[in-house]
């Protein structure tokens, strides 16, 4: 099996926001059902960009979550293919560079 990352997005009122890797599904259901059980409070998460939102979320709120699961494999968690970090390198990962490049 493939390296894969499951990819999350909350969807409220139809507009939807690619959550960032750090949000975890079930984490997130505890805090909507948190805050609609209390009446309404702000649910708050980072998007995938790295902006913080918060969501004021009540019983009456249209809220959903979908996952993906993304293979690491195709350059990029989107999907995309991305460009050679270093182009002009047979393998980025050689003796030139004392760490991992990211």
């Amino acid at each position: 099996m493939s390296p894969s990352i499951e990819r999350l997005s909350l969807s409220v009122a139809g507009v939807a926001y690619p959550l960032a890797p750090i949000e975890r599904l079930e984490t997130l259901k505890d805090a909507i059902r948190q805050a609609v059980r209390s009446g309404g409070d702000f649910v708050d998460v980072t998007v995938d960009s790295g902006e913080r939102l918060s969501v004021f979320l009540t019983a009456a709120s249209v809220v959903s979550l979908a996952t993906v699961t993304v293979p690491l494999d195709t350059g990029r968690a989107d999907g995309e293919e991305s460009e050679p970090l270093h182009p002009g390198l047979a393998h980025p990962f050689d003796d030139q560079f004392p760490y991992d490049v990211i």
